[in-house]
């Protein structure tokens, strides 16, 4: 999905990251939900690049947890890092090894 400009709509480099918060906000099997996340667009994508993204979990609390988003495509720096915070909910959706 490209914008006006021929690049990456936001929405998309949005959703890239968004995928990757999800992905490891949740696992750990117990059922979270996402409070907060703000990104910042750092340069263009290419447009036939593919997005990837990557997620690192900051802090863990009881309740709430902080995660760090980067989207990268391959061999180029950074083109957005995001911040999200989620809820945990508590209930377990994954059996425990």
């Amino acid at each position: 999905m490209l914008n006006l400009h021929g690049i990456p709509h936001g929405a998309a480099v949005f959703a890239v990251a968004d995928v990757a918060f999800a992905a490891a906000a949740n696992s750990h099997g117990v059922r979270t939900i996402a409070i907060n996340a703000d990104i910042h667009y750092l340069r263009p994508a290419d447009p036939v690049g593919l997005l990837e993204a990557e997620a690192e979990e900051v802090k863990r609390g009881r309740r709430t947890v902080v995660y760090w988003m980067a989207v990268r495509q391959a061999g180029a720096p950074e083109v957005a890092v995001m911040h999200g915070m989620t809820y945990v909910q508590g209930d377990r959706f994954l059996e425990e090894a």
